[in-house]
Order: C-alpha cells, then sequence, then structure tokens
C-alpha cells in the first residue's frame, strides 16, 4: 500500500507494482508526473502513472483516483497476496504462457 508520504518521495519513471483485477499477475506501471496535493484539503493527494502502452491513470484519494492500496513499491510486496502455485513465475513472456497453462488447469 502506498501512503501520502511514500507517495511524496516517488520520482518520474519510477517503477510500481499491482495485481490485476483476477490477483493472478503483478503488473507493473510507472510514475509519469510529479505529486500533487492541495493547501486547502492536506489529505487528498495524487500521482500519474502510465502502464502498457496507451493506459493511463492515477492513484491517490482523489474521487478519479485509484486505491492506493492496491499498489506497492516492490515486486515482492505485491507477491505475497499471489496463490501459491503463481508465485514467482512472471516476468518474462515464458512466463507469462506458463502462468496461463497453470490457469487453464
Amino acid at each position: 500500500m502506498i501512503t501520502k508520504e511514500q507517495a511524496l518521495t516517488l520520482h518520474h519513471a519510477q517503477r510500481l507494482y499491482f495485481l490485476d483485477k483476477t490477483a493472478t499477475r503483478v503488473l507493473e506501471c510507472r510514475v509519469s508526473g510529479k505529486v500533487k496535493t492541495w493547501k486547502t484539503r492536506p489529505n487528498d493527494w495524487y500521482v500519474p502513472v502510465k502502464y502498457g502502452l496507451y493506459e493511463n491513470a492515477y492513484i491517490g484519494t482523489t474521487s478519479n483516483a485509484e486505491d492506493p492500496a492496491r499498489f506497492y513499491l516492490t515486486r515482492e510486496e505485491v507477491e505475497e497476496f499471489l496463490p501459491a502455485k503463481i508465485k514467482g513465475r512472471i516476468g518474462t513472456k515464458k512466463q507469462r504462457n506458463d502462468l496461463n497453462k497453470l490457469l487453464m488447469l
């Protein structure tokens, strides 16, 4: 989970990790801008991120942002939530194919 304090230390192109909606894959995104905060709303913040070829999103506490509880700074933190038979098999194309084979069983 990313907190406001951690978000303030993020820099451009830093990698973040999260689980996809089915909780079977670890996905990677990168920070694409600076953290936005407000003086009038000290608890609100967001960070722009990019993932995939054309996908953009925000992580933060504002209404249009993704829940920061789904995002982590290291891959190891995310892999704790993966099912046991999938752990450590994500990354290269071959590993993703192996994952698809596991899911077909």
